[in-house]
């Protein structure tokens, strides 16, 4: 072959043509169009997933390198004790109940109260309120209890006015309910408490349960609870309640360690606030 014009020249070796088969096209698959709606939302699904996955790692990065606030220490703020309202004394209320001279004119200075209400009125005593006979003794010192509540008896606390509402546990929580002698045994016995000296204070009181020894009447919350003894301060000081002598032969109890809180009726509840509900002692049922 002539490198000039490229045409073999006689006698010259002429390679052989090669064969080259050629290439087989290639199989064309059917996918049927639910098939590939299938893989469209699978692959759908996968990207989706993977987005919020990336999502949730930067948020929760953002969060663990964000600075932190320091919280502001609380502070206690200290509240005034409630004042009691005053209480017309006893003078006073003699001279209300004195007859009307010549020229005169009777103020009415009760209200009908309707059947079966709590008699529920502020008390002060000497002891607690600011008189003179409070400067001489001291603050936390107890009133002169009522005659009724004697160390070792058994009694029944019942609303003045009302002898059938009475103080009774109830699942450990006191409350006052309609209680009589035609009632069941289960609740007359939790109506039955056992007057002991005053666990803080023997010169005031706490009230054992009758039917569950060992359980005294005790304030948590402002409430009245029946709880299971304690050998500390605080369980001492929370049974242990001072008699106040009130009109009528009633009592009102006076916290040992609130001194200006009284046992309140709260609906069927009872509760420790400023305002004292009397009670008379009645024997047990």
């Amino acid at each position: 072959m002539s490198p000039q014009d490229g045409i073999p020249r006689d006698g010259e070796w002429v390679p052989p043509a090669q064969y080259f088969p050629p290439t087989p096209p290639k199989p064309t698959v059917y996918t049927s169009p639910a098939r590939a709606m299938r893989v469209r939302r699978r692959t759908r699904a996968v990207y989706v997933g993977g987005g919020l996955a990336a999502l949730l790692l930067a948020v929760s990065a953002g969060i663990a390198l964000a600075p932190r606030a320091e919280k502001p220490a609380t502070l206690f703020v200290p509240k005034d004790p409630i004042p009691l309202a005053p209480v017309a004394s006893a003078t006073q209320e003699s001279a209300t109940d004195a007859p009307a001279g010549p020229g005169t004119r009777n103020t009415p200075h009760s209200t009908v109260r309707p059947h079966g209400a709590a008699t529920t009125r502020p008390v002060t005593d000497p002891v607690a309120s600011g008189s003179p006979a409070a400067s001489s003794a001291p603050s936390a010192a107890p009133s002169v209890p009522a005659p009724l509540l004697v160390v070792g008896a058994t009694i029944g606390l019942a609303l003045a006015g009302d002898p059938g509402v009475r103080v009774r546990s109830d699942d450990f929580r006191a409350r006052i309910l309609a209680l009589n002698a035609r009632s069941p045994a289960r609740e007359r016995a939790e109506s039955r408490f056992v007057v002991r000296a005053g666990a803080a204070d023997a010169r005031c009181v706490s009230f054992e349960s009758d039917s569950y020894r060992g359980r005294f009447l005790r304030h948590r919350d402002y409430e009245l609870y029946l709880d299971t003894s304690e050998s500390s301060a605080l369980f001492a000081a929370d049974t242990t309640f001072c008699p106040v002598e009130a009109a009528g032969g009633t009592v009102v109890l006076r916290s040992h360690n609130y001194p200006d809180r009284y046992l309140t009726r709260r609906d069927s509840l009872l509760s420790l606030t400023s305002v004292a509900t009397s009670f008379t002692v009645q024997s047990p049922l």
